[in-house]
């Protein structure tokens, strides 16, 4: 509705049924929000704010898996897909922005490197997860710190390859590695772009 005018706009507004009610509108200019996130994002950061970098490789798939070297992944990020009371979901992903990652072939019973890649921030792969919220127990902080825990979530995937059959290999790697990083709990705490390990 960005063609529209102002009054154009505050007559669409007036059907009880858009407005439930309320009589304030709240809007934010995305780019401007955008931009003020990330300056707070680089203002807060800092490297203890990391987990622990990630090591180990997938499980072999027809011939073929990848060795994940000393990955280090972003701050959570977290967008709800719904808003469903009776069934929402949200999607969890972090960002890898360092690291080595290596492809291994096998021949015969030997395995050789087929391709070796230096990850880097602005081209790295995502740590990407699917959460049922229902089996997410969560809980927010007196200081607005939102806290998952990620013991029973599934569907990890890593978009480090165009084979989804290796990118669900590299997520359970993943899967199994973010709990021993983050601790027993196996809790992420997402707030302002920032992570805590608990």
């Amino acid at each position: 509705m960005s063609s529209n005018s102002k009054q154009d706009l505050l007559e669409w507004l007036q059907s009880d049924y858009r407005m439930l009610g309320w009589n304030t509108i709240f809007a934010i200019q995305k780019d401007k929000a955008d931009t003020l996130l990330t300056q707070e994002y680089i203002r807060r950061f800092k490297t203890s704010s990391y987990l622990d970098p990630i090591s180990g490789e997938t499980a072999p798939d027809n011939g073929y898996k990848v060795y994940m070297q000393n990955f280090v992944l972003d701050h959570p990020r977290l967008s709800f897909d719904n808003a469903d009371i009776t069934g929402s979901r949200a999607s969890l992903r972090m960002k890898i922005l360092g690291g080595n990652q290596v492809g291994l072939k096998q021949v015969g019973a030997h395995w050789y490197p087929q391709r070796i890649d230096r990850i880097e921030p602005l081209v790295g792969p995502e740590l990407r997860l699917r959460l049922e919220l229902s089996d997410v127990p969560g809980y927010v902080a007196d200081n607005g710190a939102l806290t998952l825990d990620l013991h029973n979530s599934d569907d990890f995937v890593v978009t480090f390859s165009d084979s989804r059959r290796v990118r669900e290999l590299g997520g359970g790697l993943l899967q199994g590695a973010v709990p021993r990083v983050a601790g027993p709990s196996t809790r992420l705490v997402i707030r302002q772009h920032r992570t805590w390990r608990k």
